[in-house]
């Protein structure tokens, strides 16, 4: 398991890369129980969760996906699924950008 931690707002976030055995059983153990989800953020617990069998860059993605709705949950926004959407919309284009931010940057200075 490969874990780190990052801070939104006034929270420290742990994040962690679960074997699939493991991420199912903390799912589980939350009352969640689907085998289709591949991450997953517990705001109480403040812990990001993602499945560690799927590619690298699907996990950066996901990651980011999850700590969008903890910048969202930090602002007193309801997430609804309208929400969802937006942010399953947004966390793929932005892993983009963030990506290519330094060279953006050094471009324009």
């Amino acid at each position: 398991m490969k874990s780190s931690a990052i801070k939104i707002g006034n929270r420290v976030y742990s994040t962690a890369s679960l074997d699939d055995d493991t991420f199912n059983l903390v799912l589980s153990q939350k009352g969640v129980i689907d085998s289709e989800i591949k991450s997953f953020i517990d705001y109480d617990d403040q812990v990001i969760l993602i499945r560690d069998s799927l590619q690298e860059d699907h996990k950066k993605e996901l990651l980011l996906h999850e700590l969008i709705h903890a910048c969202i949950e930090d602002s007193g926004a309801i997430q609804d699924e309208i929400v969802e959407k937006f942010v399953r919309i947004l966390s793929p284009r932005l892993i983009g950008i963030i990506k290519d931010i330094p060279i953006l940057f050094s471009e324009t200075v």
